[in-house]
């Protein structure tokens, strides 16, 4: 596991929280937001170095994956019943979208060094990722129609660290954003 220099000062009552299926409002700083969520863990696992939390956010009226790391406050929360029917109801819905939604789309990807060491760190698409020679990498994964925008950011954000090669829909969207960045720029 790659050494980091953080601090996770509430990553003890985190796991008993957990352990004690509670509900928790935590003070979240995220890349957008610094705010009150409200959740439930469900789990808490290391990777890449970090410390998660998968957990119900009422906020986000789904699951999502949080780093423990960012969570600046964190105590037990009042009206757990109201929240657990929620839950509840968040996952019959889940349910039923999931039902409806498209299949996955087919994403692959050539990588350099810099650009597979920041793909690996993420535990969703880590291991989808193989070594083609020493220079070069090739990430092959499945993209959940739900997650399009996150991969269009992602892989515009590697640069020159990749080059997708299919769907040429995401091509399309990286190169899109990469003429508006020119567009900034231009003088």
């Amino acid at each position: 596991m790659p050494k980091r220099n953080y601090t996770a000062p509430y990553l003890s009552e985190l796991l008993t929280y957990t352990s004690e299926a509670r509900w928790l409002k935590v003070y979240y700083r995220s890349e957008h937001h610094r705010r009150w969520l409200q959740m439930k863990p469900g789990r808490v696992f290391t990777s890449g170095g970090f410390w998660y939390c998968e957990a119900y956010s009422i906020t986000h009226g789904e699951e999502r994956t949080f780093r423990v790391d960012r969570m600046d406050a964190l105590e037990v929360m009042d009206g757990a019943a109201e929240a657990e029917e929620q839950l509840n109801k968040s996952v019959q819905e889940r349910k039923a979208r999931v039902q409806q939604e498209e299949a996955p789309i087919r994403i692959r990807a050539k990588l350099s060094y810099l650009g597979m060491l920041r793909a690996e760190q993420d535990e969703h698409i880590g291991e989808c990722i193989r070594a083609v020679s020493d220079e070069e990498w090739e990430l092959d994964c499945r993209c959940p129609s739900s997650e399009w925008q996150w991969f269009i950011r992602f892989f515009y954000s590697l640069g020159m660290e990749a080059e997708v090669l299919e769907p040429a829909a995401l091509r399309h969207e990286i190169r899109q954003i990469a003429l508006q960045m020119c567009d900034r720029y231009d003088e």
